[in-house]
């Protein structure tokens, strides 16, 4: 997840995630598993030995450098053994491609676990698209198999393609084995296209696995902290370990006072001491050191690492929710995201960005402005060319200038550092940097790797992982991998990024809605604190453009929801299943229960709830519905994948309530009787109220009561209708009903509903619904006079309708069905269908129960009806093409007519009527006439959709004309990674702000002597044979000599040889100043390009904006 102007064609060339391994593992498995490859090299058991073999490649067996093994075999033409390539000896290695295959050679070393190597290459390459670099995958043992596999580990340094000389370049660092691994895999690769040489590679063991592996809990001890733990192992090839033992201290630096100490007596069990950070001095750094000795006391090795007490940034408050102005924060996060995405990101809730990767503190600063202007907050990149430590000076610079911008949310250290060979210490001092500098934003990580999320989250304030299943991995890793950090991360927030994108080949399959709900909800489950979408823009992909984005849309209220949960109530239960996770939260006296299903199959879920008696409501997830139960667990029936969340309404809530109307209605009246009476209802609610929360609930107890309740609801009723005076008669009515109403849910509580909606979904124009319901009576003794009454939504313009059934008896079931037609078309994209149900207990004749239920359903048209594309664009007059996609969301066939509703000088036309079958969806094309006079501006044209007769809609259908054929001819679109404008090649032009002729930005050179060449120029704009064109536009010129000009470069069919340059020369010290150049192309031309030029001679800066390319009429 690297920042997005790193991102070049092929953007995993910089970070090889954890399930981009796996997606290796499986389209090169059968290759690398397949080949007989010669035994490795034994390892090297003395520092400084090479533990690769023919690193140099100058041993050749039938043409072969082996133990090497080369992607598609040696055969592979892309791939040779070459003296050319050699830097010293005969011979190298020379890879060179114009496929997009990243071609590699790779062998096998074995290693000593835990041991410490000294990894090099030397490379020579003229150029490539993406990057050169080193890969390593580990393996269990000394054998390559699929079981032996350590995934987990895979990690890479690579030299990206800015930073490419020409000449030879050595890659070089150091790796430490995972205490695992017993050998590695160790390619040599090239991402993307291009060529390269390789020679001189080595694998040189540089220290042993160390005799003491020390650990601290953190490194970094928040003010707050009490608790510390240090623990170590140690291992030793000199003798047994029962015979040596271990001492340890913690002492400030500065000073040597010792804070605490520790003597561990064998060696041969693991050494665990705890100690008090808050005894630390503030900012001073401390040493922990232990000491392995033998049994004379000579020290055998010492280790000593630091450890410090800061204070907790000021924005994150102490149970790791972020705090912006003070007030609680749920970050919704975006990756990948251009300036001109930020205006509609909202639409899916999204506040945060990940900001631009550059080392331009000006570009920074543009970007964090328009993110501001935008309601945005960034999450600021500080790993400029995937460095951390290189990066020291630019860091302090960008913290120090920009750690007061309202825009800043959080400073990104490092994208998963140990897939990308950082180590823990480079980490740390820049953590330690950044903290010093700035007392209230926290840091960011992102960690792919799962057994290094403890380590990372030593080094930054808040841990992020981003586990990405689809299609590779069964979506449970998205919680068992949150739920592992969460655990690393102890009381440190941990986030997580959702897999929203579509990237073929590593990421062929673009994930539904249902498949990002699911791991929102296993994230938040666990206990996470923050989400992120990856991403916005991925090559040609755009998330706004794709089908995912309106699920995103709609998810935007469900997650907003969570967010106040997260950040305001408490998450008071969480557990988990072999098929899926729940959790529940309190927030404002209701409780909050998700569950999600991770398997394939339908399966049943039990949640406690932690309290007795209650109404759950369905809020997403499905049709929504009503719930009420008795006891203190809701079971829940999952489709496969599916994730539900519930309002739970305790019934003691309800009664709290009901106490509170009571205790109002009492000093209504001064009557006796009056008050009497309420008395007695008031401590019937407080029994009620007993039963639900004593020690031992008693919920059949409190539906016995809540009858008993009602009774005395309907004699006051009786009381204050006849003797109540006319002044406060209507407010006692109107507190009883309300009293009724809180009592009613659990005196019917006996009662199970179900409501069904005919087909899943509503339809209108007259269609025939229903919505069918079913009675279920748990109690024990019969209901009589029940009547169930459907209450549509007052855009229906329909009347109540009811269902009577004389008697239910105990244990029984009844269904019946109620049918509508809904005439008008509606707005809406769902409605809520709502029954009432009364009814009387046999056993307490009189006591009229009633309650409640309902059910959101969808709603849609007979047909729905969308036009390709939306809106027309057009440069000049003519016949222009759409399509027009329309389904029948019905059973049976419609006769289906589109009417065209012109726009004056605009002729729409469309297929003739036709016959569509049932839940069938047809393309059908239509033609736009744009007569040749036509003048720019926006055209509303319409198409009127029809079925059976019936209008279903009047589909808008815009035209654009814009006879500026020119891109992004304001400059006001950014490019991919929001440092220039979209369209154009910028060179040592400026994208800038501080002089422009309208709009926001203009493009300027500055004066450049030793430059030649000092140009911007457009991408290849397509022309007409035998067609006229003119380039209009407006510069300032602020040189006094030399020039400056606009031009048209005409460029032949294959897009790169040139025809001809035209120039018109700018006015020298002008203002804005308007200019236009007419040419007449060649008759081999089938391109122009803008192009905008100051010569050697310049003395000041030239500004252009408002530019036009069009045809001459």
């Amino acid at each position: 997840m690297n920042g997005f102007d790193s991102w070049l064609p092929h953007p995993r060339f910089m970070s090889v995630k954890q399930n981009a391994a796996i997606l290796c593992l499986f389209t090169l498995l059968f290759q690398l598993l397949g080949l007989a490859a010669a035994a490795p090299q034994a390892i090297a058991h003395s520092p400084g030995g090479d533990a690769m073999h023919n690193g140099g490649f100058e041993q050749i067996t039938d043409g072969k450098p082996l133990p090497w093994v080369a992607m598609g075999g040696w055969s592979n033409t892309e791939i040779q053994v070459a003296s050319a390539a050699a830097r010293s000896g005969a011979e190298g290695i020379r890879i060179e491609t114009t496929q997009t295959t990243n071609p590699w050679i790779a062998q096998d070393v074995l290693v000593e676990s835990g041991a410490v190597y000294d990894v090099s290459v030397w490379f020579k390459s003229p150029g490539v698209t993406g990057s050169i670099g080193v890969k390593f995958e580990y393996y269990r043992d000394q054998v390559r198999t699929p079981a032996n596999r350590l995934s987990q580990y895979d990690m890479q340094k690579n030299i990206l393609a800015q930073d490419i000389t020409g000449d030879w370049q050595q890659l070089r660092f150091e790796a430490e084995i995972p205490q695992e691994a017993g050998l590695v895999l160790v390619y040599l690769r090239m991402y993307g296209t291009g060529s390269v040489s390789f020679d001189d590679a080595s694998f040189v063991l540089l220290k042993h696995r160390p005799m003491i592996d020390l650990t601290t809990d953190r490194i970094f001890y928040y003010a707050d902290a009490d608790e510390g733990n240090v623990e170590a192992a140690f291992n030793s090839q000199a003798g047994p370990l029962d015979q040596l033992h271990a001492e340890a201290r913690i002492y400030r630096e500065s000073t040597g006072v010792v804070l605490a100490t520790y003597a561990h007596a064998n060696a041969a069990l693991p050494m665990s001491f705890p100690f008090d950070p808050s005894q630390m001095v503030m900012e001073e750094p401390y040493g922990v050191e232990v000491r392995l000795m033998d049994s004379s006391n000579a020290v055998l090795e010492s280790v000593t690492k630091p450890v410090y007490r800061i204070n907790r940034p000021t924005m994150l408050r102490d149970d790791g929710t972020l705090l912006v102005d003070g007030s609680p924060f749920f970050p919704i996060a975006a990756y990948h995201v251009r300036q001109t995405d930020y205006p509609y990101l909202n639409e899916a809730g999204i506040n945060t960005v990940q900001g631009i990767v550059t080392n331009n503190a000006n570009a920074l600063q543009s970007a964090l402005d328009a993110a501001h202007q935008s309601g945005l907050k960034v999450m600021v990149p500080l790993y400029y060319n995937m460095k951390v430590k290189e990066n020291a000076a630019l860091t302090e610079q960008f913290v120090t200038r920009f750690k007061t911008h309202p825009a800043v949310l959080a400073w990104m250290i490092m994208d998963e550092p140990f897939s990308n060979g950082k180590t823990l210490e480079e980490l740390a001092d820049a953590y330690r940097l950044i903290r010093s500098l700035d007392q209230a934003h926290p840091t960011y990580m992102v960690e792919a790797l799962p057994p290094y999320y403890a380590t990372t989250a030593k080094a930054t304030d808040i841990l992020v992982t981003d586990v990405y299943t689809i299609p590779y991995e069964p979506i449970s890793l998205v919680g068992e991998r949150t739920a592992a950090a969460k655990q690393a991360a102890g009381e440190k927030p941990v986030w997580n990024v959702l897999q929203a994108m579509y990237n073929p080949p590593n990421w062929p399959i673009l994930p539904t809605i249902g498949q990002v709900r699911n791991a929102a909800y296993q994230t938040l489950a666990n206990g996470l604190q923050g989400v992120a979408y990856y991403s916005i823009n991925e090559n040609t992909f755009q998330l706004r453009q794709s089908e995912l984005w309106p699920g995103l849309v709609d998810f935007r209220e469900e997650l907003e929801l969570f967010g106040r949960l997260v950040t305001e109530g408490n998450r008071i239960g969480q557990g988990q299943t072999d098929h899926g996770r729940w959790a529940v939260w309190e927030h404002e006296g209701v409780r909050y229960a998700a569950a999600v299903n991770t398997s394939e199959q339908i399966r049943q879920m039990t949640v406690p709830l932690g309290v007795t008696g209650y109404r759950a409501e369905l809020l997403y997830g499905d049709t929504r519905s009503v719930l009420d139960g008795q006891g203190d667990e809701l079971t829940v029936h999952l489709d496969p994948q599916q994730a539900l969340l519930y309002r739970i309404t305790p019934f003691q809530n309800r009664i709290s309530e009901a106490l509170t109307i009571a205790a109002h209605a009492s000093g209504l009246s001064a009557d006796a009787q009056w008050t009497s009476r309420m008395n007695q209802l008031e401590a019937k609610l407080n029994v009620i109220r007993g039963y639900l929360t004593g020690a031992a609930p008693d919920p059949a107890a409190a539906v016995r009561t809540a009858v008993q309740a009602l009774r005395k609801v309907d004699q006051l009723e009786d009381w204050a209708d006849q003797n109540g005076s006319t002044a406060v008669k209507p407010d006692m009515l109107a507190a009883l009903e309300r009293i009724r109403e809180r009592l009613g849910p659990l005196a019917a509580s006996y009662v199970q509903s179900e409501l069904h909606v005919g087909g899943g979904q509503l339809v209108g124009q007259e269609e025939r619904n229903e919505l069918s319901f079913t009675l279920h009576n748990g109690a024990e003794t019969g209901l009589q006079n029940v009547r169930v009454t459907l209450k549509l939504p007052e855009p229906f313009g329909l009347e109540p309708e009811a269902r009577t059934v004389a008697q239910l008896g105990g244990g029984q079931s009844v269904t019946d069905t109620f049918s509508f037609r809904i005439a008008e078309p509606l707005s809406q994209e769902s409605y809520r269908l709502r029954t009432v149900i009364e009814f009387e207990y046999s056993n307490k004749p009189g006591v009229a129960i009633s309650t409640d239920t309902f059910i959101q359903s969808p709603y849609t048209d007979l047909l729905s009806a969308k036009t390709e594309p939306d809106v027309i664009t057009v440069n000049k007059g003519g016949c222009y093409p759409f399509v027009m996609n329309v389904q029948n969301n019905v059973s049976r066939s419609l006769q289906v007519e589109l009417e065209p509703v012109p726009s004056p000088g605009i002729t729409v036309q469309l297929p003739a009527p036709f016959l569509l079958p049932g839940n069938q969806q047809v393309t059908v094309s239509g033609t736009v006439y744009v007569p040749m006079s036509v003048t720019d501006g926006v055209y509303e044209a319409a198409i009127r959709v029809m079925a059976d007769g019936k209008t279903v809609r009047t589909m808008p259908l815009q035209v654009h004309i814009d006879k500026n054929i020119l891109p992004n001819p304001g400059f006001e679109q950014a490019n991919a990674s929001s440092t220039g404008p979209s369209g154009w090649l910028m060179r040592k032009g400026s994208w800038v702000q501080d002089s422009v002729y309208g709009g926001h930005y203009a493009v300027s050179l500055l004066p450049d002597a030793a430059n030649a060449w000092n140009v911007i120029n457009s991408d290849l704009i397509a022309i007409e044979p035998g067609t006229k064109y003119v380039l209009k536009g407006w510069v300032k010129n602020g040189a006094t000599s030399g020039s400056v000009s606009i031009g048209l470069r005409q460029v032949r069919e294959n897009g790169a040889s040139t025809i001809g340059y035209t120039w018109k020369e700018m006015q020298p010290a002008s203002d804005w100043t308007y200019y236009e150049l007419e040419i007449t192309p060649a008759s081999t031309a089938k391109y122009v390009q803008v192009y905008l030029k100051s010569d050697t001679d310049v003395n000041g800066t030239a500004w252009f904006d408002h530019l036009y390319v069009g045809e001459i009429e």
